[in-house]
């Protein structure tokens, strides 16, 4: 039944229960594309990564999927078809989990996603899967709550950054209403030299347009570290009126050259360490070298006792010698890396008060042959 037809989806739907209709179908026809609402994939440490393009995982997550719709447990149930779709995108887990998002109360990304299925369906040119889905959506566009933000010409300054819930919204998007699922929404506002603002709203009436103004960015206080604008990976925060800005990096992020500093005197701190265990390894590596040197097997025959006591310290010899090559020349690079980079960094007068440090970065590299920084400051 997994591999049933879509052609009989109509008369399928008009003998299951409407949570079992999806739950029948997973892969009537799989379509290799892109999925747009697809999650970054957990790397776990202690077992191999789930692949992509993973056929069986995919029709076992399907399968507890299903078993979790029925049992009414749409929270649980839509990572599954999430998950399921990324490992082997296939059409009838994509209308699966659509139709999952709308029962979990999920407007909107129910219907993003029988969107998405329509296009598809028209992309196999099958007219009767493509009608359905959108009207699926259609009906779905009469409830769906949306979030207008309006960015009034006063509060719009140079480098200005809107987000909601942690996405950039360019300019264009201004003033635009956008659907959201029912809930929380954070919109927040930062500029180079203003105060972060940031609101929560909540949504939980269908059919309703909610508007968030966004107010004039006030100026930030003298020597306040500002946020400049939302880092990567990261969501820009703070509060109207709180009188002081954060910046993700901490104290030094708000300093010019305060990360190339902490990054140099970490880099002079670890190598220091790895000198010092190359020191000590190497002593430990002549102490085994010397013992071998003195043990009558050195100079030929020997007795078997003497011959493994021989045979273990030439052994340690070579290990211990190979550590502390390899300690003492990454402790090396890193210490001189980490002078270089304090040198060069730049002094706080070095910058005008209100332009933002240039973002430094820093790669480590170690390898057999040695170990160092490169990066740009």
């Amino acid at each position: 039944m997994s591999r049933t037809s879509l052609q009989s989806r109509a008369m399928l739907r008009s003998l299951i229960p409407c949570g079992l209709f999806a739950a029948a179908l997973r892969r009537p026809l799989a379509l290799r594309r892109p999925l747009p609402f697809a999650a970054a994939a957990a790397i776990a440490l202690a077992a191999a990564p789930a692949r992509a393009n993973d056929p069986a995982a995919a029709q076992s997550l399907f399968d507890s999927g299903k078993r979790l719709v029925a049992e009414g447990k749409f929270g649980e149930a839509c990572p599954k078809f999430e998950e399921s779709q990324r490992l082997d995108p296939a059409i009838g887990t994509h209308y699966a989990l659509a139709d999952c998002y709308e029962r979990a109360g999920r407007l909107a990304s129910a219907w993003a996603a029988f969107l998405d299925v329509a296009s598809e369906s028209s992309a196999q040119h099958r007219a009767d899967r493509e009608q359905y889905a959108r009207t699926r959506a259609t009906a779905l566009a009469k409830r769906l709550s949306r979030i207008t933000v309006v960015v009034p010409a006063g509060s719009r300054v140079q480098a200005l950054q809107i987000q909601r819930d942690g996405e950039t919204l360019r300019e264009a998007q201004w003033g635009d209403p956008v659907a959201v699922d029912p809930g929380s929404h954070v919109v927040s506002a930062t500029a180079p030299g203003r105060t972060p603002w940031q609101t929560t709203v909540v949504v939980s009436e269908e059919g309703k347009v909610v508007e968030v103004p966004v107010p004039p960015l006030a100026d930030a206080p003298p020597g306040a570290a500002v946020v400049a604008g939302p880092g990567p990976g990261g969501v820009s925060t703070g509060v109207a009126g709180a009188g002081v800005g954060t910046s993700p990096g901490g104290a030094d992020a708000g300093r010019p050259g305060g990360t190339a500093k902490t990054l140099a005197w970490v880099g002079i701190g670890v190598g220091g360490a790895g000198i010092v265990a190359g020191l000590v390894t190497g002593g430990l590596a002549m102490s085994k070298r010397s013992s071998a040197s003195g043990s009558p097997c050195a100079g030929g025959p020997c007795a078997p006792d003497a011959l493994s006591s021989y045979q273990a310290d030439r052994s340690s010899f070579y290990s211990l010698g190979t550590v502390s090559t390899i300690a003492f020349a990454a402790g090396g690079a890193l210490a001189a890396a980490g002078v270089v980079l304090l040198v060069l960094s730049p002094h706080p007068a070095a910058q005008t008060a209100g332009s933002p440090a240039p973002g430094a970065h820093v790669s480590v590299y170690v390898t057999p042959a040695g170990a160092g920084l490169t990066g740009a400051f």
